[in-house]
């Protein structure tokens, strides 16, 4: 049986499916890659599902990622901005 969390050189990991190691993050860390995530050179403003799997992909996790990432699509104003772009209808 796998353990879901091991200790790699003094960071924490959370073993995923496959065996996949996601690095668990601080608040601060937090903070930091979800910035850069979503609105830095690689970020997109995606839907928040597609956002946790985009995290997840690069290797990210924290034990709230998934209610974090939703509230955060909800409340940043550059999402509803962009969402409201998407779902206007023209004409």
């Amino acid at each position: 049986m796998v353990k879901p969390f091991t200790l790699k050189e003094g960071t924490m990991y959370r073993v995923g499916q496959n065996n996949i190691m996601h690095k668990c993050l601080t608040t601060l860390e937090t903070h930091i890659v979800f910035k850069e995530l979503h609105e830095g050179m690689v970020g997109r403003h995606f839907v928040a599902n597609i956002t946790i799997n985009f995290f997840m992909d690069v290797g990210y996790w924290w034990p709230i990622l998934i209610k974090d990432i939703h509230e955060f699509c909800r409340s940043y104003d550059n999402c509803q901005k962009i969402r409201g772009l998407k779902t206007k209808k023209f004409g």
